[in-house]
C-alpha cells in the first residue's frame, strides 16, 4: 500500500489483458503523457481493491473505466469499473 497521488481527474478506459488472483495489468486505450508511462511496457497496474464492483475479478479482454494513479512503483489504475 504505497502512497498514491491521482494524475488525471477524467476517467480513462482500457483493456484488461492479465489477471491472476488478485492483481493483473490494464492496456490503457490511448497514449498516457507521463515520464513513467513507458514502465512495464505502457501497462498499468491493477488489483482487486480498485475494483468498485466489491468481490468481482476482472477477466483478461474486459474494457474498463478508471483513473490514473502514480506510486513509487509506476502507473496504476483505480476505482476500475467494468464496461
Amino acid at each position: 500500500n504505497l502512497p498514491r497521488e491521482r494524475i488525471m481527474d477524467v476517467p480513462m478506459v482500457g483493456e484488461v489483458i492479465s489477471w491472476k488472483g488478485k492483481v493483473g495489468w490494464i492496456k490503457p486505450g490511448e497514449d498516457i503523457d507521463h515520464p513513467e508511462a513507458a514502465k512495464h511496457g505502457g501497462k498499468l497496474y491493477a488489483h482487486i481493491k480498485d475494483v468498485v464492483e466489491e468481490g468481482q475479478t476482472l477477466q483478461k479482454g474486459a474494457s474498463v473505466q478508471f483513473y490514473l494513479f502514480k506510486d513509487a512503483s509506476g502507473l496504476g489504475a483505480e476505482e476500475i469499473v467494468s464496461l
